[in-house]
């Protein structure tokens, strides 16, 4: 169809690429980070440095610390509420709201988290694991709240310098034939133009170090395991004839990069290469834990870099 056509050839002049010395990178529009930074600051609201959009609020304006002791059964957790390491408290059970290995999180059990509390007197596990501080920086943990995240930005126009004009969104989207059918997380649909946008979130908590002597804080990286569901939505986004984006959340404050984990996921990582190559957009923004007002803040839009470790 026509507009199908019409879309795809929107979606593959949107962003252009700069290759040099094998790193794949889209090319920095400065104006559009202005207009960007410019939209967030008449959106802010708090944030130590007076300048992040707040993108998640817990129940009752509330994190609650304790300690972690073990993870199992993937989704439970035992906890010692308070801050305490030493406590020799009766642990309680939390749910535990991440599906993957949560890779380099885990080594140094006993370790500081933060919990949410649902008021649901229904719930069997009332407290809910958000946080866990890894020894260097809070890294959130809760894989859904990457979604709510990318729906506050998408509905404050935050992300405008990065994506295609859209006047409304729709949520899990679902897309492909009746056979192969899946969801993807968002739909931005522009009403004047009939375009559309298809957007995929992914949660990301690991960090690969730095070189040592690098002003380079570390990679942020994803997934932090073999992933064939993140290798076909990455597919997806290469076949579908809209325009398409990948939007990772990267729930810590320590990395000043972003990358696909070639060591975890190679199958991932060249699927991510091949889908810039063919036009989607690669959106990695940094998030920030105010902890002082228990709440999460966007930091920035961070760099990525595409280039395989061995070039």
């Amino acid at each position: 169809m026509s507009t199908a056509k019409s879309s795809r050839g929107i979606r593959r002049h949107a962003c252009h690429r700069e290759e040099k010395g094998g790193q794949e990178q889209l090319t920095e529009d400065e104006s559009a980070r202005k207009k960007s930074k410019i939209a967030l600051e008449h959106t802010e609201e708090g944030g130590e440095d007076g300048k992040g959009l707040v993108v998640c609020e817990y129940e009752g304006g509330q994190l609650y610390p304790a300690v972690l002791h073990r993870r199992y059964k993937r989704f439970l957790g035992d906890v010692v509420l308070g801050g305490d390491i030493e406590s020799a408290a009766e642990p309680i059970v939390v749910h535990v709201p991440n599906t993957g290995p949560m890779t380099g999180l885990l080594d140094s059990l006993p370790t500081k988290v933060l919990l949410s509390k649902s008021s649901n007197p229904k719930r069997k596990y009332p407290y809910t694991l958000e946080w866990l501080h890894d020894g260097t920086t809070w890294v959130g943990v809760h894989s859904a709240k990457a979604n709510a995240m990318v729906d506050r930005l998408l509905a404050s126009q935050a992300l405008e310098a990065y994506l295609p004009p859209y006047s409304r969104y729709q949520r899990e989207v679902r897309v492909g034939t009746s056979a192969t059918q899946s969801r993807i997380d968002f739909q931005l649909v522009d009403d004047d133009s009939g375009s559309t946008c298809l957007v995929e979130v992914k949660s990301v908590t690991m960090k690969e170090a730095g070189e040592e002597n690098s002003s380079n804080d570390g990679k942020a990286v994803f997934p932090d395991t073999t992933s064939t569901r993140a290798q076909r939505h990455v597919q997806e986004l290469i076949d579908t004839d809209a325009q398409a984006a990948m939007i990772y959340v990267v729930q810590r404050d320590d990395c000043s990069v972003f990358a696909p984990c070639f060591d975890k996921d190679p199958v991932y990582a060249e699927r991510v290469r091949e889908a810039h190559r063919a036009g989607v957009r690669i959106i990695p923004v940094q998030m920030r834990l105010d902890i002082d007002h228990h709440r999460v803040v966007m930091s920035k839009v961070l760099p990525y870099d595409l280039k395989p470790p061995q070039e």
